[in-house]
């Protein structure tokens, strides 16, 4: 165990926003802390020091920590107007129950009479999200700092033709071989 290290579970979140990732002012878009949690929680949830030790082995507790989640989500699909959710990671293995509890909290959240259309779906990147959320966002970068910004302000990469698709199947079969 590291030291400080509060939780066996650990969440980030991923925001689109018109086709493209919003990273933040300083890269640190989507550092998640419920909203729920309070001073005496050293973690990302509402948990004791005690409980954040054992969510992972106790249902009930994982059952608390995903309604949190949802709650909080709920709170940013209803602010940002959201289309869609999608999870990936860990949170797959626990069920269809899973996309319920987000469903209900977005409808529960909703402040109009009609329903909200935001789609909650599994992503189908599994335990590898991770992994391929942070390549793309090296890929971002790199394809920022390397590039030249074109006349419509995004960064145009100026590689020699083919380096980006040999690099893309050279890290789809490092992530196939991580599976």
């Amino acid at each position: 165990r590291l030291p400080g290290l509060h939780e066996r579970t650990a969440l980030g979140l991923g925001v689109v926003i018109e086709g493209r990732v919003h990273h933040g002012r300083s890269f640190s878009a989507g550092e998640f802390r419920s909203v729920l949690r309070g001073p005496g929680n050293k973690g990302q949830f509402s948990l004791t020091h005690g409980e954040s030790l054992r969510v992972t082995e106790d249902r009930k507790l994982m059952r608390r920590v995903i309604e949190e989640l949802a709650r909080n989500v709920a709170m940013l699909v209803t602010t940002l107007n959201l289309d869609e959710v999608y999870l990936g990671g860990d949170i797959e293995g626990y069920g269809p129950e899973v996309i319920a509890e987000f469903e209900k909290w977005i409808q529960d959240s909703w402040p109009y009479p009609d329903a909200v259309h935001c789609r909650v779906k599994f992503s189908s990147l599994g335990r590898r999200a991770v992994a391929y959320g942070a390549a793309g966002l090296v890929l971002n970068r790199l394809f920022a700092e390397l590039g030249s910004v074109g006349r419509l302000g995004r960064a145009q990469p100026t590689f020699p033709v083919g380096v980006a698709e040999r690099f893309r199947a050279a890290t789809t079969e490092s992530f196939e071989a991580m599976s």
